[in-house]
């Protein structure tokens, strides 16, 4: 894995659209004593958490980038490294919610599959009441189609990204479907740690797939909506002229039954 070379500018993207990340607030907040965050970074979602909550809230951060963990000990959030540690803590499971915000991806990029997984069903073993998720996806559809391909092949020869985007197709091959036009759209903003982000796969399940992960054994759907990020939308078509209209995200919050 490649290091993050600016975390500075790194947290401030990642903390953009707050609102979009707390979508499931307004619908479990009311229920859970503990809030879990799976790559919790500097913490900020445990901070907006706290700006919209009424009722004290344990707040246990997963992390184990050295620069965050650090972080997290100035705030004096829990911290642990590892899903395993969890078992060490005593934990109101049947109160609790795990979220997982912007780092699906990153399990499967970084890790085989397999260990994606089974960090993924540990969490599920431990049993918390409620599993969040936001992330980018792809669709089956737009890998059989080649629209947003086109427009992107033409344009891209003579723009001011082209260095860009040769150093990811040498990295992932030629833009020849939807799917691989849009991993370039939703990266290509990140030039400060241009060469981690680069080599980082944002699409590595589709929505399906990532659907299938959690809406499984002792658990089941409570809110899933798939959609377009408006302000990736317009970004992308103000740089690029372009048309873009595939769905970017992946918001779901399964429950566990009875």
């Amino acid at each position: 894995m490649e290091i993050i070379e600016n975390p500075t500018i790194y947290l401030e993207r990642m903390q953009k659209g707050s609102s979009e990340k707390m979508f499931w607030a307004e619908m479990i907040l009311g229920d859970i004593n503990t809030l879990i965050d799976f790559g919790a970074g500097d913490g900020s979602l445990f901070e907006w958490t706290d700006k919209i909550s009424k009722q004290e809230i344990r707040k246990i951060a997963i992390e184990n980038n050295e620069v965050f963990v650090e972080m997290l000990k100035d705030k004096s959030f829990e911290t642990v490294r590892q899903v395993e540690e969890l078992s060490e803590l005593e934990i109101d499971w049947e109160h609790t919610v795990v979220i997982f915000s912007s780092v699906i991806h990153e399990l499967f990029s970084y890790l085989q599959d397999e260990e994606a997984k089974r960090i993924i069903q540990a969490i599920q073993k431990m049993r918390p009441v409620y599993i969040c998720v936001r992330d980018m996806i792809y669709t089956e559809k737009e890998k059989r189609s080649k629209s947003l391909a086109v427009q992107f092949n033409n344009l891209i020869k003579d723009h001011e990204c082209s260095t860009l985007a040769q150093s990811f197709t040498d990295y992932w091959g030629a833009i020849e479907n939807d799917v691989q036009a849009k991993h370039f759209l939703l990266k290509y903003k990140y030039v400060e740690n241009w060469q981690r982000e680069m080599q980082e796969n944002y699409l590595p399940k589709s929505d399906v797939e990532i659907i299938d992960l959690f809406v499984q054994n002792e658990y089941e759907t409570l809110y899933s909506r798939i959609y377009t990020n408006d302000f990736i939308k317009n970004q992308i078509e103000k740089d690029y002229a372009c048309h873009f209209e595939g769905p970017t995200h992946l918001q779901l919050i399964v429950q566990k039954k009875g």
